[in-house]
């Protein structure tokens, strides 16, 4: 009886470390994308800015 409660908290305890390991990559997994994510709106953003600029820039040179 002893062996089985033991083998019981040992199988929980192996459980509950696998479960905060599989969190824990799960919460490296998001927070990699979320920074991919922001890094791609920051390129987005610049693209549009340069492009924007790019017209402003030929705009005034025509009126020169």
């Amino acid at each position: 009886m002893k062996r089985d409660q033991t083998d019981r908290h040992a199988l929980y305890a192996n459980g509950v470390r696998r479960d905060a390991w599989r969190a824990e990559l799960l919460h490296e997994e998001l927070a990699e994308k979320a920074a991919a994510r922001r890094a791609s709106g920051r390129m987005r953003w610049a693209i549009a800015a340069g492009f924007v600029l790019g017209l402003v820039g030929s705009y005034f040179t025509h009126l020169a």
